[in-house]
């Protein structure tokens, strides 16, 4: 698991600068993050043996979220940029064990804000992680919530459907992407 060790040192080393950073709202001063290239990326997910982002698992995800349609506005903000992501290790850099993978803990929903730098969704503090994520992922599998137009009378299922949608391209690219 070379590929995935270093891909973790790197992912927990960026957040013990996070954590040591005098504004927790804005990414650290220095150099940030070097995108890591796709095909590593890919690569440390095969060395795990992971077959990552299942049809399922997004069905899942999205039957969770509409039961709870009723919050959709609250939970994703109408502007909010959502990023898609899979990591092969936690916030700190513990590479997921095989039971973790088999649970889906490496899939994550993002809210990122470029201005800032830094996304919230992966571990307990926002942080500047995201941006090691391949290129082809930030911007493949990102899209921003729109809700059609502001409705006088709440329609939470046409709300999830405006969700939905690019919830399932930004999905599907990632699985291209990481397959």
């Amino acid at each position: 698991m070379l590929i995935t060790g270093d891909i973790a040192e790197k992912i927990g080393t960026e957040t013990e600068k996070v954590i040591k950073s005098p504004d927790p709202f804005k990414a650290p001063e220095g150099p940030g993050p070097v995108p890591f290239d796709i095909d590593v990326y890919r690569e440390s997910f095969a060395e795990m043996g992971a077959d990552i982002l299942p049809d399922k698992l997004m069905e899942e995800t999205l039957a969770g979220l509409e039961k709870e349609s009723y919050k959709i506005r609250q939970r994703f903000p109408e502007g909010s940029e959502v990023m898609l992501a899979a990591f092969p290790c936690d916030s700190n850099g513990c590479i997921y064990t095989t039971e973790e993978m088999k649970e889906h803990q490496y899939f994550k929903i993002l809210f990122v804000n470029e201005e800032a730098g830094m996304a919230t969704g992966y571990g307990s503090i926002a942080g500047t992680q995201y941006r090691f994520l391949p290129a082809e992922i930030r911007a493949k599998c990102k899209f921003t919530v729109h809700y059609g137009s502001q409705r006088m009378v709440m329609d939470h299922q046409k709300d999830f459907e405006d969700f939905s949608a690019p919830f399932r391209k930004a999905y599907g690219e990632l699985q291209k992407l990481l397959k």
